[in-house]
């Protein structure tokens, strides 16, 4: 342990005037940041002395792993303690070593580059109201508090650039598997790593939070309510963390088998570099074969979602505010339908169901639910949850939302289920949260703007769908319009085609699926994956060319066609016939 110790600091001291000239430059670039913030928001350009005091941060992750790669290049060439034969340590821990001092040093300076970042944004006044009020949410932390926010936020400065640093010294390690090209493998290696990282991270931090994890303490101040009390989940911290611990732990076993021994004989170092060719090998071969996997199932996209379902119901669940306790209030209204054509639904946050019956009534049934760190919180907080409905000329009109004085928006769930007789149209809006519609009888208007998935079951009539997460159509008869918009998730139809039919998704793929005796005239097009259609087609399908999209436009099925289909994705377009 005590030579660890003195590896830790001679790496450090070796370190320290780099740290120092790096600091210097960047409390330098802030501060003239600073200076012209007036002169440039006079001249309308707002917020960018702001945006700007951002480049130390990123000059910060591009030197971490400059610092992990060469830092094991240099030892490398030196033959220094990793390959020295009578050294007390694993190389593994020479790493650790190596990698603690880096981190530390790289730390110190993005502490001294969030103090400028801090400075430009106190001195521009864009940004002077959010400071105001930060420093009205900080003051309701208590000391301890405090301190713990403290602690974790340098932890995280410490555990960043580790990661990066651990990358380099990753990515040099596979890289000496060829010495003449080891640059470019390292290079290689180097992408594929942080595109697996960035590709599987929703789902280790999904795994992950079945694991107690750090967070941060805030308080949010209200004005109908005092201060709450609020943990935001760091949720990357152990995928992070686990994430550093196995690539030190690969590249330090395959430089414990390259490090040489006195007296083992030729033969037998031979046999250890071809182990160390073929531990290389397997690591560049599982390193490749995992990015192919994720090109073709993006998985960012299933654990994104699975970290939305993850969080608390009423909790926002991308920053995980945690919701310990609930009060709700249920309720059942029935409406005559005598002169009403239209339902319209809106909420802000929770759940949307309407099913269609056989009844010559609306009914209206479900729960308000609001959050809090306690009952009584909770309780408090229901109080400004309203439901309102009244019949307005034709149209019955349900709203679920906040009352107009909340500041707050994320005050609880509206669960909502509409029963609705055939012939009366659906017009529905949830900024938040799934919407279900099965068997309606009518024209039907869905969006949501925030999150959530769309499914669409059994129904007849003209379809309008737009949200940001998936949409699934099943069993639909259109008889006029359809427009099905996602600007992230996949779109999957099922059904009959109307005579306008339009489907567009933004960062996804497409699934059609109709009858074989469809007849339409189609245009098709996807800028990043392939059109597969095993329909009969008049018409030819492009192939990729550079920049060109795979695109089919021509008759597709059979026949007079009876209407038009319009498709545009960013990966595959798949339609076949039923």
């Amino acid at each position: 342990m005590r030579n660890w110790r003195s590896l830790v600091l001679k790496e450090w001291r070796g370190f320290w005037p780099r740290i120092l000239l790096a600091s210097a430059a960047t409390l330098g670039f802030d501060a003239w940041l600073a200076i012209r913030v007036a002169v440039w928001e006079m001249e309308r350009g707002e917020g960018l002395a702001f945006v700007l005091s951002f480049i130390p941060f990123a000059g910060i992750c591009i030197a971490s792993l400059i610092v992990g790669y060469f830092t094991m290049r240099s030892d490398w060439r030196d033959r220094a303690e990793l390959h020295l034969p009578s050294s007390p340590m694993s190389c593994a821990g020479v790493i650790w070593a190596k990698l603690l001092a880096a981190a530390l040093g790289l730390a110190l300076i993005a502490v001294v580059a969030t103090t400028g970042t801090w400075i430009v944004a106190r001195r521009s006044s864009m940004f002077y109201s959010a400071i105001i009020s930060m420093k009205k949410n900080i003051l309701w932390l208590k000391p301890w508090e405090k301190a713990i926010d403290i602690t974790w936020v340098v932890i995280c400065l410490i555990l960043g650039p580790a990661l990066s640093v651990a990358v380099g010294i990753f990515s040099f390690t596979i890289g000496t598997i060829v010495p003449r090209i080891s640059g470019l493998i390292a290079a290689v290696v180097c992408v594929l790593t942080f595109y697996l990282a960035f590709a599987f991270a929703p789902h280790a931090m999904y795994i992950a939070s079945f694991i107690p994890t750090p967070g941060l303490i805030v308080y949010k101040e209200m004005e109908y309510l005092e201060a709450y009390r609020k943990v935001i989940p760091l949720r990357p911290f152990w995928p992070a963390l686990a994430a550093i611990v196995l690539l030190i732990f690969v590249a330090g076993k395959i430089l414990e088998s390259q490090k040489s021994a006195p007296g083992r004989r030729e033969s037998v170092m031979t046999g250890e570099l071809s182990k160390t060719i073929s531990r290389q090998g397997i690591v560049i071969f599982a390193l490749v074969l995992l990015a192919v996997i994720a090109s073709f199932t993006h998985p960012w996209l299933s654990g994104s979602q699975l970290l939305v379902y993850k969080s608390p119901p009423g909790s926002v669940s991308m920053i995980g505010f945690t919701k310990d306790a609930s009060a709700s209030i249920p309720f059942e209204k029935t409406f005559s339908t005598a002169g009403v054509q239209r339902v319209d639904i809106q909420a802000h946050h929770g759940e949307i169901t309407v099913v269609g019956t056989d009844s010559n009534s609306i009914t209206l049934t479900g729960k308000l639910v609001a959050y809090g760190d306690t009952v009584e919180q909770a309780e408090k907080k229901l109080g400004f949850l309203q439901l309102n409905t009244q019949i307005c000329g034709d149209v019955l009109e349900i709203v679920a939302k906040p009352d107009e004085s909340v500041v707050s928006k994320w005050m609880g769930d509206a669960i909502l289920r509409v029963e609705v007789p055939a012939g009366i149209a659906v017009s529905s809006a949830l900024s938040f949260g799934d919407t279900t519609l099965e068997g309606i009888d009518g024209a039907i208007r869905v969006r949501t703007s925030r999150g959530g998935k769309i499914r669409v079951n059994s129904t007849r009539g003209d379809l309008d769908v737009e949200a940001t997460g998936k949409i699934e159509v099943n069993d639909a008869e259109v008889t006029g319009r359809m427009r099905l918009f996602s600007s992230w998730g996949s779109i999957g139809f099922r059904g009959t085609l109307g005579q306008s039919n339009d489907i567009e998704t933004g960062e996804n793929a497409v699934t059609i699926e109709v009858p074989q005796s469809t007849c339409v005239q189609a245009d098709a097009a996807s800028s990043r994956g392939d059109v597969s259609i095993t329909l009969p087609i008049a018409g030819e399908i492009s192939e990729r060319s550079g920049e060109t999209p795979s695109s089919y436009v021509g008759v597709l099925g059979e026949g007079a066609p009876t209407g038009e289909l319009k498709v545009r994705a960013n990966y595959a377009i798949n339609i076949s016939g039923l």
